[in-house]
């Protein structure tokens, strides 16, 4: 497995307050990977750490094979999109993308005119007097023109409407199928953009929770829906994350991996089976502390 970064009993402490928590995870190259958790789980912290931005308290990580702590091979195939103002307001665009060419030696000239373009961004104006969504056109444009082998962003749309998202989105499954590479993409709005990912990470309080494909965790997340008297005979054999009732119907929210041959037999006993959204399986995971 050709990995673009391995993180091992990975610890970071603000405060003496422990952030992220003896977190081990494998991310693999050339895949686009969604990140979620809640408020404070440590998305942000995970994905600083690996960029360099904060020093980690304890455990390893590791980029393409290598420690990327002021190791300027790793730092330069590394790029990290945040949401917040992350240049100096008295730069124009067209000056931050400059900088940005000669820091990123994947840099791509001519998608970034297409981006400018597509985005209608205004590059002579100074970031300072740019709006929230029009910074976010800014972030978003270096992520996706610098083609980094590894490229992470963390909530990158923030103050985008529906339209810049959409362009957002098409833009880096376009360009992905194009120059496959490492993506992580930070996000509470799974709903929304699990269809950019193959594999999802969920966090949470500074703990890996799950790592798994999107297409697997279509076959092991389940609504199973009946009579609640009959729900009641079968609850102990699943995995149940919630379960709900209307009057006489009942929903189990089910974590496992359901057979074909299970799925039949729960229907000829009159139950029906629905596949879970990922973002609701999100929140069952999350929601109980």
């Amino acid at each position: 497995m050709d990995l673009a970064v391995s993180i091992k009993e990975l610890n970071k402490v603000f405060n003496n307050k422990k952030v992220l928590n003896d977190l081990s995870l494998d991310i693999e190259h050339n895949k686009i990977y969604g990140l979620a958790g809640r408020n404070g789980a440590g998305k942000t912290t995970l994905l600083k750490i690996i960029a360099c931005y904060y020093i980690k308290t304890s455990g390893t990580v590791e980029v393409f094979g290598e420690e990327p702590f002021e190791n300027e091979k790793i730092l330069s195939q590394i790029c990290f999109v945040g949401d917040g103002n992350n240049f100096m307001p008295n730069m124009n665009s067209k000056e931050i993308f400059h900088i940005a060419k000669i820091f990123y030696p994947n840099w791509d000239e001519d998608f970034k005119e297409q981006l400018i373009e597509k985005f209608n961004l205004d590059v002579s104006k100074n970031y300072g007097d740019l709006s929230k969504g029009m910074k976010s056109m800014v972030n978003i444009i270096i992520g996706l023109a610098s083609r980094a082998p590894l490229t992470m962003f963390d909530e990158p749309y923030s103050g985008l409407d529906p339209v810049g998202r959409e362009i957002f989105y098409r833009a880096l499954l376009e360009d992905y199928d194009r120059y496959p590479r490492c993506i992580i993409f930070s996000t509470h709005y799974l709903e929304e953009v699990s269809r950019l990912f193959e594999s999802i990470i969920i966090i949470h309080k500074g703990r890996l929770l799950l790592c798994d494909d999107v297409d697997a965790l279509k076959e092991k997340a389940f609504y199973i829906r009946g009579q609640k008297e009959k729900l009641e005979g079968i609850e102990e054999k699943f995995n149940v994350l919630n379960k709900k009732s209307h009057g006489e119907i009942g929903t189990l929210e089910v974590f496992q991996h359901l057979s074909e041959e299970d799925k039949e037999i729960l229907e000829e006993m009159g139950f029906q089976i629905e596949t879970m959204p990922i973002q609701k399986l999100f929140v069952s995971l999350t929601i109980k502390d």
